[in-house]
């Protein structure tokens, strides 16, 4: 009776199946890990940039680039749209270049390219300005 019980115990807990995953993690699980990463970061430039937190979607990350082979300082450049409130103009697009280090991120670069609405809208502001 022991040896069944002793038998029974080893085949439970010694051969019990591992509950890790043995898939590689995939692109879009990497993706979204790195823009969750400079999430931050993409924030602080929007507001650098607008003087208020614009909202943003459609972020893509276009480019990485490791400094040293063997290294862990990259370069990341990733791309955004902002807009106002529901998805409504003036949008713009966004470009930036972020340095990562293990001890941090530091933002490189800032593009800023509006839309005809945006284009329009700062002519008019100007206009009105001159006027007074």
């Amino acid at each position: 009776m022991k040896k069944l019980f002793l038998i029974c115990f080893l085949f439970c807990f010694v051969w019990s199946p591992a509950y890790a995953s043995e898939k590689q993690p995939t692109y879009e699980l990497l993706h979204d890990t790195s823009l969750t990463t400079l999430h931050p970061s993409i924030t602080e430039q929007v507001v650098n940039h607008y003087g208020y937190l614009k909202l943003y979607d459609a972020t893509i990350i276009t480019h990485i680039k490791r400094q040293h082979e063997g290294g862990f300082n990259f370069d990341v450049a990733v791309v955004l749209h902002t807009f106002e409130h529901a998805h409504n103009p003036p949008y713009g697009k966004e470009t930036i270049v972020f340095n990562v280090r293990p001890f941090g991120v530091k933002a490189l670069y800032f593009k800023h390219e509006g839309d005809a609405t945006e284009k329009e809208s700062k002519a008019i502001s100007r206009r009105n300005n001159r006027g007074h």
